[in-house]
């Protein structure tokens, strides 16, 4: 299995929006970079990833991503679709000889090489494997057998569904770890030191 991971991230400087009453904005980029940095992280150093991909429309997001031994690609264009650039990073791996693809987001901050090994262990025998956010409505992460058979749905409201619809071989991840990211306050006080407490106490 030649597995290329693929995590599309927005302009640090314009993620986390929603917890401006926690952090200002200053912050709020911080502590985007860091969950990145966190999730790259355990991607580089798991055994079965053979390259990180990060697509993003952020020049600084890429220069960040090579110091940290990243592949990196462009969005296909302005005003794409968060499926779209998902797709065009799927279809970039596979033309350059990834037989499997990883789909991740960037604020896992709960990844580990345990949960990791769930999700490509599981790739090796099935597939599609799907991992749903805490609330079952949307995807943390979705493993693909390349080339895609379907186009993916993430950035729905409801990409969870859309996604079993899309691959109904695909096998179901429920776990804590892959379940846990950051999207409000709530999710924020949640978080297990050290991610938050260096931006927390920032003066």
């Amino acid at each position: 299995m030649r597995l290329w991971a693929i995590v599309p991230v927005k302009d640090f400087d314009a993620a986390k929006s929603r917890l401006g009453p926690t952090l200002d904005s200053e912050k709020r980029a911080d502590f985007a970079k860091r969950l990145f940095d966190h999730v790259t992280a355990q991607l580089a150093q798991h055994p079965e990833v053979e390259r990180v991909l990060i697509v993003s429309n952020s020049e600084a997001v890429r220069s960040h991503a090579v110091g940290r031994g990243c592949l990196t690609l462009e969005d296909p264009a302005a005003g794409s679709t968060l499926a779209e650039v998902v797709d065009s990073a799927l279809g970039y791996a596979a033309a350059h000889g990834a037989s499997h693809g990883l789909v991740l987001m960037g604020d896992l901050p709960r990844l580990s090489q345990r949960s990791l090994s769930l999700l490509t262990g599981a790739l090796a025998e099935h597939p599609q494997v799907i991992a749903p956010d805490q609330h079952g409505v949307a995807t943390n992460a979705l493993g693909l057998r390349l080339p895609a058979p379907a186009g993916t749905a993430f950035g729905s409201g409801k990409s969870l569904e859309l996604h079993r619809q899309r691959f109904p071989a695909a096998l179901l991840i429920e776990d804590a770890e892959l379940a846990f990211d950051v999207d409000d306050p709530q999710d924020f006080a949640a978080l297990p030191p050290p991610l938050s407490e260096p931006v927390a106490s920032e003066a």
